[in-house]
């Protein structure tokens, strides 16, 4: 080969290389597999936050965003494989490709957003402020709440729904709404802040805690857009868009509405 000829063929080498590292960029639409070609589709949950995910009597795993789930996946073809992860760990397992979907009590946040896809909102939430019951007198805003210790589900938009409208004196990092709960009946904390639709399910199941607790106020957890959705992760268009549709035919059918009645988050 002439010396001529072997520059031409490292200039070729050189170009297709270039073009595999620009053209194609990690991320960009076209460059990510497609959502699960096989039946499974891995759905991240945490089973600590009733009614959306937690396990009932028998062991089962059952929840309104847990059913939603299995009848997209359904719908799809597919069948949902759930995977048991902590809240704060959902989004860095569907970024390291651990799960596919994340269904659970998570709400899309601008944060969030900027690290996931989300779909359609499935349910407007709001955030309790729960207290115990002989402190109903002194205990009626958020301000009076500033110095006050709380208690709140770790990575849940409550920590930023207390420090947007108190100054506690501390925030308890609990691992669920139950943990929360029962750091202010025990008079670890003088407040927690929980979704409200899991508050009320669990003062329904537990007698004890109902008799000492009592929610004091209720905050709207996203005002204006925003509210309890399901995510992927970015660079999925048809896939986001075919979840939004089967979201919404689901809510058209009434799907959507029986799953509410049924754990009662019909606000």
């Amino acid at each position: 080969m002439t010396s001529a000829n072997k520059t031409g063929t490292k200039r070729i080498f050189l170009f297709a290389l270039l073009f595999l590292m620009f053209a194609l960029p990690a991320g960009a639409p076209g460059a990510e597999a497609p959502f699960p070609k096989g039946k499974i589709v891995r759905v991240g949950t945490d089973p600590t936050a009733p009614p959306f995910s937690f396990y009932d009597e028998n062991g089962k795993l059952v929840g309104f965003s847990v059913e939603i789930a299995e009848e997209l996946c359904k719908r799809m073809g597919k069948r949902a494989e759930f995977v048991i992860v902590p809240f704060s760990s959902l989004i860095p397992s569907l970024l390291e490709k651990k799960i596919d979907l994340i269904a659970s009590s998570m709400s899309d946040t601008p944060a969030r957003r900027s690290a996931v896809d989300f779909t359609r909102t499935i349910n407007k939430t709001w955030s309790a402020t729960i207290i115990r019951r002989n402190r109903t007198s002194e205990i009626k805003t958020f301000a009076d709440l500033n110095g006050k210790i709380a208690a709140a589900k770790e990575g849940s938009i409550h920590f930023d729904i207390i420090r947007k409208n108190a100054e506690p004196k501390k925030i308890l990092a609990t691992p669920g709404v139950l943990e929360s709960l029962e750091a202010v009946a025990a008079e670890k904390a003088d407040f927690a802040q929980a979704d409200y639709a899991g508050t009320r399910f669990l003062l329904d199941k537990n007698k004890e805690l109902n008799r000492k607790l009592k929610v004091a106020f209720l905050t709207e957890s996203h005002p204006g857009k925003g509210g309890l959705a399901f995510a992927i992760r970015k660079g999925q268009p048809e896939t986001l868009k075919t979840f939004d549709t089967l979201i919404l035919d689901m809510f058209q059918e009434g799907v959507i509405r029986t799953f509410e009645v049924r754990y009662k988050i019909d606000l």
